[in-house]
């Protein structure tokens, strides 16, 4: 038997105890067996969903809106309506003249535009339109009104 110089019974394979080998990188990569596969194709979908998702929202909100402004339109063209009838049958026996420039005044002052002006006995009948919004989704809101003295109705005793 020959003797070989250096220690005795130890392995150079074999790490001493209280020591780690760096090279070994079986130890370090070594991960726990799962059991359902693994999905690499689905990474970021939640982004995508939540930017469709932020996306409806403005949409949403952008008709939300406009449907607002188209509301308030109609509601200050037929308060404007209103008015000027009112104040064109205020002038109603100087004559359909003024009656008319009362009525445009009125109108004009609440915002809107007269289509058309027209006294039938002691009656003022009045279209004003009003503008909403600007460029490509501009429209119009129209409103007409009737002003005039009341008519009595007789009761019919019975």
């Amino acid at each position: 038997m020959s003797v070989h110089s250096g220690s005795v019974g130890q392995s150079s394979a074999l790490p001493r105890p209280g020591s780690f080998d760096h090279r070994d990188r079986t130890i370090r990569t070594r991960r726990p067996v799962r059991d359902e596969p693994v999905h690499r194709g689905d990474r970021g979908v939640a982004t995508v969903y939540a930017c469709l998702g932020v996306l409806l929202l403005l949409v949403v909100t952008g008709l939300a809106v406009r449907l607002g402004a188209a509301g308030l339109a109609r509601q200050r063209a037929e308060t404007g309506a209103d008015l000027a009838a009112l104040a064109g049958a205020a002038k109603v026996l100087q004559g359909p003249d003024m009656v008319c420039a009362a009525v445009v005044r009125v109108a004009i002052a609440n915002g809107g535009s007269v289509e058309s002006c027209s006294v039938v006995g002691t009656d003022v009948l009045v279209m004003v339109t009003v503008r909403v919004g600007t460029g490509v989704l501009a429209g119009t809101a129209t409103a007409k009104a009737r002003a005039g003295p009341i008519e009595m109705v007789s009761e019919v005793a019975g």
